[in-house]
């Protein structure tokens, strides 16, 4: 074959294998709208899960989907996650829990929902790819790898520590379990926090005052778990609101620093069944004795 046809034909070669290529990062992303199946999902093929909070009024977001998406650098990177868009429906809610507070946003997360990173506003090609790679090569801070080590952390913590403001390591993460939407394990959470005494109290205030409304919540529910107090706090009220009840709560923890909550009534056992010969149905078994 002579050297001119030769070449022609690698060169028709090379472009078809570079237009596949090309093609590959610039086909459609699919995004999906359920993020618990994309949570199911990603524990099970060990993924990270990316979702994408927008705005149809947001012009920075037109920008991120129209321009920063379609960027073939970057589409090649998120084609290593799963990517969740924000359906408006459940927006507030998401937003609440994963304390996004603008938009665009980019919130990272294991298959576990914890979160590894976050991207909040506009980023132009070059600087999102960068952010990506970070995403990818990053592991979870874990909330606890296990319930056996949450439970631990809390009471070496309670044996070593007096009551404090402060917030320690063992602390946060139990309430950032108690905030995650899954309820595997929050009972025997809430019950080491109950065993670890008054020592976490005044933490649990200061994290009913965090900017997260998952995390505030999940902080006064334990609270008043451990406490027995029957305060209010609302979670969703404005800040000058929230920050009176916890003074109020802070008040009465000084003036109850033993408070336990009330003991659960015990269940009365159920009359023993005995069978009626007549029927053959169950009935309650006689309490009156022979004579």
């Amino acid at each position: 074959m002579p050297v001119r046809t030769t070449c022609a034909a690698l060169a028709v070669l090379a472009a078809a294998a570079g237009a596949n290529a090309v093609g590959t990062a610039t086909a459609p992303l699919a995004f999906g709208r359920d993020l618990n199946a994309a949570l199911d999902e990603a524990s099970r093929r060990d993924r990270l899960v990316a979702v994408y909070f927008s705005s149809p009024r947001c012009t920075w977001c037109a920008r991120m989907s129209g321009g920063t998406f379609t960027d073939d650098r970057v589409r090649r990177l998120m084609r290593r996650m799963l990517w969740v868009e924000a359906p408006s429906a459940d927006a507030p809610a998401l937003r609440a829990r994963y304390g996004v507070f603008g938009y665009p946003c980019v919130v990272v997360l294991t298959g576990r929902d914890e979160e590894v990173a976050r991207c909040s506003g506009y980023r132009p090609p070059l600087a999102f790819t960068a952010f990506l790679r970070r995403a990818l090569a990053s592991k979870a801070r874990p909330v606890a790898e296990t319930l056996e080590q949450l439970t631990a952390a809390l009471k070496a913590f309670a044996e070593k520590a007096g009551p404090s403001d402060g917030v320690p390591r063992a602390l946060s993460d139990a309430v950032e379990y108690l905030a995650r939407p899954r309820r595997t394990g929050r009972r025997d959470v809430l019950d080491a926090l109950a065993a670890a005494g008054p020592t976490v109290r005044p933490a649990l205030c200061t994290l009913m005052g965090d900017k997260r409304l998952a995390i505030r919540a999940a902080a006064g529910s334990a609270l008043a778990h451990v406490s027995g107090g029957q305060l209010p706090f609302d979670p969703f009220a404005d800040k000058a609101l929230r920050d009176k009840q916890v003074a109020a709560w802070r008040a009465w923890l000084r003036a109850n620093p033993n408070a336990r909550p009330a003991p659960e009534p015990e269940r009365a056992d159920p009359p023993p069944q005995g069978r009626d010969a007549s029927t053959g149905t169950s009935r309650p078994a006689s309490r009156e004795t022979a004579p």
